[in-house]
């Protein structure tokens, strides 16, 4: 699969439906790869942001002192939503704002 074909199945993982209404031309003006990323690399980066989140600086998130705001829209990804609460509930004194109709680009 050539860059461009990689680009447009991973895109639509990345940002909301209401981010390509907005940004229907969007493949003019995001950089694509001149090269494929090899199944090798993507399997060690997958592996290192699963080991990162089991063993890495997420189990130091409480260690955080200063009082912490947390922003997230509505319309972003689950997982970005998800990891909100995360921060919300493991940093003191946080807050976490929501913003309706709102997704991060």
């Amino acid at each position: 699969m050539s860059p461009q074909e990689q680009m447009q199945k991973v895109i639509p993982l990345l940002f909301s439906t209401s981010w390509f209404k907005t940004n229907p031309n969007y493949i003019n003006y995001l950089i694509i790869p001149k090269e494929l990323v090899s199944l090798d690399v993507m399997g060690k980066q997958a592996n290192a942001a699963v080991n990162w989140a089991r063993t890495g600086s997420c189990n130091a998130i409480p260690n955080i002192i200063q009082p912490a705001l947390i922003i997230v829209g509505s319309d972003d990804l689950l997982t970005q939503a998800a990891n909100s609460l995360i921060l919300a509930q493991r940093i003191f004194e946080s807050w976490l704002v929501q913003i309706g109709d709102a997704a991060m680009y």
